[in-house]
């Protein structure tokens, strides 16, 4: 049976509205959300749950690049396009990412985004967890 070894999250918005970061054009990311946890043993896998609101404006489609770091190397990237049209321009996008064979310690995960051009920002909620499983 699998068993939860550690647990750790954070949430700089919980709400719609509750921040306004803007999301810088490539090369550059902002980091959004990032914890610590310590694994008292390797985990066979850490679950890593994001949320963010984001708004686009001015461009028609702004494609925003989001990926997750441990330790400061990349392990999970992903693109998501937003509109910003008559309609629609806030968007909220929801991020679920398995990290395997995670040594013990202490490890750091970060959450980022960066636009490839365009002007996007996040609006909240933003929230970002991890969840370290052993299965003996």
């Amino acid at each position: 049976m699998a068993q939860i070894i550690a647990y750790q999250a954070s949430v700089p918005s919980g709400i719609f509205g509750g921040t306004n970061v803007a999301i810088p054009v490539a090369p550059g990311f902002v980091t959004l959300a990032d914890f610590g946890i310590n694994l008292p043993s390797p985990a066979n896998l850490v679950e890593l749950k994001g949320t963010i609101g984001l708004s686009s404006q001015g461009s028609l489609v702004v494609q925003v690049t989001i990926r997750i770091l441990r330790d400061g190397f990349p392990i999970y990237t992903t693109v998501q396009g937003i509109e910003n049209n008559t309609f629609e321009v806030h968007y909220t996008v929801s991020e679920l990412a398995i990290d395997f064979d995670v040594p013990a310690g202490f490890h750091v995960y970060s959450l980022q985004a960066q636009i490839a051009g365009g002007s996007a920002s996040t609006q909240g909620p933003i929230e970002f967890s991890g969840t370290a499983i052993t299965i003996p």
